[in-house]
């Protein structure tokens, strides 16, 4: 606590020993943030010690919480706030907060919030229990090929596979991309609370078509090294996307 005699600051801390004071009067006053001041008249005579014991009395109260989901899990992540400033993450062991009305909000991911308003009293402590259910369930994702981008109303969540990957509880757009040589896998899933969604996709391969022609005509016309396409003049439909090697040889 700093010390002040007379109106003049002596100490910056106490303990605090002054010496060298004429007898007389002095008024000792003493301040501790979260503390009520502490004032006395001391009567100092000459060639003795005089002893101030200041018992200064809180002007704060203590707050214990004790942040759970709804299976009684402790939430370690969990944000903390009295009156909108965040003061801590999870659990609150004797926290102190000055006398009077306090609003205390939890908030965590994939969780429901809690607040409450509560009323501290100076030296009193309140001890609270925030229960925050879950909002999440989970995605099990396979696709062939295996790598596809994997969007969440259109936020990339990562690549195939993905297994008990947690997402809010809900509907949701889910999109799956397997690049440009691919269809994209379009779906609007719901998630319960816990619940697990499992999807296996084959991604459809984009295809095109090439037309071979020859001078002569009536070639035999191969696809990447394949008989059995025909003869020119020939349409080749159904070709993946991507690139080909086309041989013509005249009989």
């Amino acid at each position: 606590a700093t010390v002040a005699v007379d109106a003049t600051a002596r100490c910056e801390a106490t303990p605090c020993k002054l010496e060298q004071l004429d007898s007389g009067a002095y008024r000792v006053r003493l301040e501790l943030e979260q503390y009520h001041p502490f004032e006395e008249v001391v009567y100092v005579k000459a060639g003795e010690t005089t002893t101030v014991d200041a018992d200064l009395k809180p002007s704060f109260g203590t707050l214990t919480l004790k942040v759970r989901d709804d299976e009684g899990k402790r939430l370690p992540g969990a944000q903390v706030l009295v009156n909108g400033r965040q003061v801590g993450d999870g659990d609150l062991d004797k926290h102190r907060l000055p006398a009077g009305n306090h609003t205390i909000e939890v908030i965590a991911s994939l969780h429901r919030g809690w607040d409450r308003d509560v009323v501290v009293y100076e030296g009193k402590h309140v001890s609270l229990k925030a229960r925050l259910p879950a909002r999440y369930g989970f995605l099990d994702i396979k696709s062939k090929p295996a790598g596809a981008a994997v969007y969440l109303n259109g936020e990339n969540q990562g690549k195939t596979p993905l297994s008990h990957f947690e997402v809010p509880s809900g509907t949701h757009d889910l999109e799956i991309r397997g690049g440009e040589d691919y269809r994209r896998w379009q779906k609007r899933v719901s998630i319960g609370v816990r619940k697990m969604e499992r999807f296996s996709v084959s991604l459809q391969r984009r295809v095109g078509r090439i037309l071979v022609t020859t001078t002569p005509p009536d070639a035999q016309v191969l696809l990447n090294g394949k008989r059995g396409q025909g003869k020119s003049p020939v349409m080749l439909k159904a070709v993946p996307t991507g690139t080909h090697t086309v041989r013509v040889s005249a009989n």
